[in-house]
């Protein structure tokens, strides 16, 4: 693959990144409003931070 198609999809998985990060910030906010934050959500953190991790070490 050629440099400027690699570069191409690591911006184009950033912004998707991006707006997943926001997409859970957003719902964040609103759990918080509530004063209720389910350990699913938590759990559902920690999986998407390893993840994140996991892809990161790879490139």
């Amino acid at each position: 693959m050629m440099l400027e198609e690699k570069q191409r999809l690591f911006w184009l998985d950033l912004k998707q990144q991006i707006k997943e990060l926001l997409w859970f910030l957003k719902l964040f906010k609103k759990m918080e409003e509530l004063r209720y934050m389910p350990s699913c959500w938590w759990k559902y953190l920690d999986v998407y931070i390893d993840l994140q991790y996991l892809y990161t070490e790879t490139l």
